[in-house]
C-alpha cells in the first residue's frame, strides 16, 4: 500500500536509504506549474488548469541500467615512458587529479596564468588545497602511466585530459572488453587540460555529451580507471558548478561528490540520461585520495574544445593583450565605481590589439558587445570566443565616466612568444631616497630611463598598508590616482592631491616581477 506523498516532502529532492531489508534509494521530484505545486494532477487552488505530476524514481536498478549502458565506451589510457629502456625510469603511475603537469615554474605558461588570473601564488595555493599527484610503485610494467578516458564517435575519437598523455610517448588505448588498440594524438590543449585521440574501428561504442546545464543536487556517475584498476563506476550528485580552481584562465568546473581517484583523470562524468556532463580533472585532496570533492570540465567548454581539436588539431582563441585583475571594494571606490563587476586592466601588452585601440591601464571593462563583464574570467572566456580578426565593441569606466572602444581582436599567442612579449622589470639604483609617511613607502627617481617611466620603492615601512599588501623593494611606482608619475614631484603632488580631496585611500599602479597590477593603499595621515 502507497501513500501520497505531502507537498512538504516534495519541496526539492529528496535522498533517502532504507537501514533493513533491501536497500532503496528514492528521488521524488514534483513540477512547479503555474506557480502552484501539482501533486498527483491536480493543481494548487488559485490555479484551476489541471496538469500531470512529473514523478522520477530513482533505485539501485536505475545506476545498473545506467552502468551497463555507457561503461563500454569508458576506456584506459596507456602512456609508455620515451625514457622507459633508462636505468631509475619509475614504474606504473596513475595519472590522477591535481595540479596539470607540463607548467614548470617560472615558465611562460606559469606567467600566462600568473597575467590572466591575476594571483602570483596561484600554484601554491592549488597544490596545498588540491594536492599534487604522486607516483605509487606496482608490479605493473615499468615506465607507464595510466588514466582515463571515453569515445565520443563510432570511427574512434577519444577525449582524456592533457596531462595523462603530456610527455609521453606511445599511447595505448584499452576498451572495456579488454582489447587494446594503438591510439594517434589528435591534439592538446594545455590551457583547458583537454586532448583528444584516434583509435581505428567503425562500430566503436561511444557516448553523447548533454546539452543540458548542470542542475546543483543533480544525480550523477562518475566512470573510470583509480589506481589503474580497471573500469570502475561512482554515483554521488552534483554540488556546485561554474566552479574556478586556479588551473587557469578559462576554468569551468563542476563539483561532484562522486569518489574520483588518481587514475580517474580524462574519465567522464554522467547524467542520468547517460550523457557527458563533465571530464573529470582534478580533486581536493588533503591525504592524496578521494573526500568527496571532485572536480569535472563542464561538457560546454569540453565540447567546443574538443570539436575545434578534432577539426584541426589546434585551438585558435581571441587575444586583447592585457593584464587584468578583479576589482575589489577598495579599488571599486577610487575608481568611482557603484559596484565591483568587471575587469580592471593593469598593463598593456606592447603591439596588442588592445594597445592600438587605445585601451589604458586604469581602464574597467564592463562589457564586451552585449556580454556583460563581471569578472576577469569572464573578459578571458568572452574575448577567447571571439574569432580573430573580428571587431569587439568594449565598454569602459575610464576617469569616472563610460566610454566605448572598438577592437581588432587578434589570435592568442603561444605561451613562449606571449612570455617573449612581456616589458621588461624594474631596475634599482643607488640615489638618495625620498620617505612619503602618508603611503608607507620609500620612493626614489630611475637611475637612467628605460622608456616605461615610474618611480622604484627603496624601502617599505614593516607593518604599514604598502607591506601588508605586498610592495617590495625594487618594485616600481607607475601611476598615483590615475597620474604617471616620472618624477618625485609627481608623485607627492598626486597625495598632496589626494589628501587635499580627504580621501581615505589612493589608489596606485605598481610593477612587480615583470606584472603590473592596480592596489588601493590607505593614506596613513586620513
Amino acid at each position: 500500500m502507497s501513500t501520497r506523498p505531502s507537498s512538504r516532502h516534495l519541496k526539492g529532492r529528496i535522498r533517502s536509504r532504507a537501514l533493513g531489508g533491501t536497500a532503496a534509494l528514492a528521488l521524488i521530484t514534483a513540477v512547479l506549474v503555474g506557480g502552484g505545486l501539482v501533486v498527483g494532477g491536480t493543481a494548487s487552488p488559485g490555479n484551476a488548469q489541471q496538469t500531470a505530476t512529473e514523478i522520477q524514481i530513482i533505485t539501485p536498478a536505475t545506476f545498473t541500467k545506467l552502468a551497463n549502458k555507457v561503461k563500454p565506451a569508458v576506456v584506459s589510457i596507456q602512456v609508455s615512458s620515451p625514457k622507459a629502456s633508462e636505468p631509475g625510469s619509475q614504474s606504473k603511475r596513475s595519472e590522477g587529479p591535481g595540479v596539470v603537469p607540463g607548467m614548470p615554474r617560472g615558465g611562460p605558461s606559469e606567467e600566462f596564468f600568473k597575467r590572466f588570473f591575476g594571483e602570483p601564488d596561484f600554484r601554491d595555493r592549488f597544490e596545498r588545497r588540491f594536492g599534487q599527484r604522486g607516483e605509487r610503485r606496482d608490479p605493473h610494467p615499468k615506465g607507464q602511466s595510466v588514466g582515463s578516458g571515453f569515445i565520443i564517435s563510432a570511427d574512434g575519437y577519444v577525449v582524456t585530459n592533457n596531462h595523462v598523455i603530456a610527455g609521453g610517448g606511445d599511447v595505448t588505448v584499452v576498451l572495456d572488453d579488454g582489447t587494446k588498440l594503438d591510439a594517434k594524438l589528435i591534439g592538446t590543449d594545455k590551457r583547458t587540460d583537454l586532448a583528444v585521440l584516434k583509435i581505428e574501428g567503425n562500430d566503436l561504442p561511444f557516448v553523447t555529451w548533454t546539452k543540458a546545464e548542470p542542475q546543483v543536487g543533480e544525480w550523477i556517475m562518475a566512470v573510470g580507471n583509480p589506481f589503474g584498476l580497471g573500469g570502475t563506476v561512482t554515483t554521488g550528485i552534483i554540488s556546485a558548478s561554474g566552479r574556478a580552481i586556479g588551473s587557469g584562465p578559462y576554468d569551468d568546473y563542476i563539483q561532484i561528490d562522486a569518489s574520483v581517484n588518481r587514475g580517474n583523470s580524462g574519465g567522464p562524468t554522467f547524467n542520468l540520461a547517460g550523457e557527458v556532463i563533465g571530464v573529470n580533472t582534478a580533486i581536493f585532496s588533503p591525504n592524496g585520495g578521494s573526500v568527496g570533492i571532485g572536480f569535472a570540465i563542464s561538457a560546454k567548454l569540453a565540447s567546443s574544445v574538443v570539436d575545434d581539436l578534432i577539426d584541426d588539431g589546434s585551438i585558435t582563441r581571441g587575444w586583447l593583450g592585457v593584464s587584468i585583475q578583479e576589482v575589489s571594494p577598495e579599488i571599486a571606490s577610487g575608481l568611482g565605481l557603484k559596484t565591483t563587476q568587471g575587469a580592471l586592466v593593469s598593463d598593456i601588452t606592447e603591439d596588442s590589439p588592445a594597445e592600438k585601440a587605445g585601451l589604458k591601464p586604469g581602464d574597467t571593462v564592463l562589457a564586451v558587445d552585449d556580454t556583460e563583464i563581471k569578472t576577469t574570467r569572464d573578459l578571458a572566456r568572452t574575448i577567447a570566443a571571439v574569432k580573430p580578426g573580428e571587431k569587439a565593441k568594449l565598454k569602459l569606466w575610464r576617469q569616472g565616466a563610460e566610454t566605448t572602444v572598438t577592437v581588432k581582436i587578434g589570435t592568442l599567442p603561444g605561451q613562449d612568444r606571449l612570455a617573449a612579449m612581456q616589458k621588461g622589470g624594474s631596475q634599482s639604483p643607488q640615489i638618495e631616497p625620498t620617505s612619503y609617511k602618508a603611503l608607507g613607502l620609500e620612493v626614489e627617481p630611475l637611475d637612467g630611463d628605460d622608456g616605461a617611466g615610474g618611480l622604484v620603492v627603496a624601502r617599505v615601512r614593516p607593518g604599514s598598508d604598502a607591506a601588508e599588501k605586498g610592495f617590495r623593494r625594487g618594485d616600481r611606482i607607475l601611476a598615483v590616482a590615475g597620474v604617471k608619475v616620472k618624477s618625485v614631484e609627481e608623485f607627492e603632488a598626486a597625495i598632496k592631491t589626494a589628501e587635499k580631496d580627504d580621501l581615505s585611500s589612493i589608489l596606485v599602479l605598481v610593477r612587480s616581477n615583470n606584472r603590473q597590477r592596480f592596489v588601493s593603499l590607505k593614506l596613513e595621515n586620513a
